[in-house]
């Protein structure tokens, strides 16, 4: 998952806690108690921010 795909994360994280081969079990098994909050962080819900400015401070 390289970009904001929320909606493929409760696949991906089935997943990856299947296949305790990959690393990644025990990181997405830890997604679970929070995973609507991830989801929701992860789905974009309108067109992307605009680049800011540099500080100058």
């Amino acid at each position: 998952m390289t970009s904001r795909e929320g909606d493929r994360l409760r696949h991906w994280v089935a997943d990856a806690c299947a296949d305790e081969q990959c690393g990644l079990a025990g990181f997405a098994a830890g997604l679970i108690p929070d995973l609507d909050a991830v989801v929701y962080g992860m789905t974009p819900t309108g067109p992307p921010d605009p680049p800011r400015a540099a500080s100058t401070t």
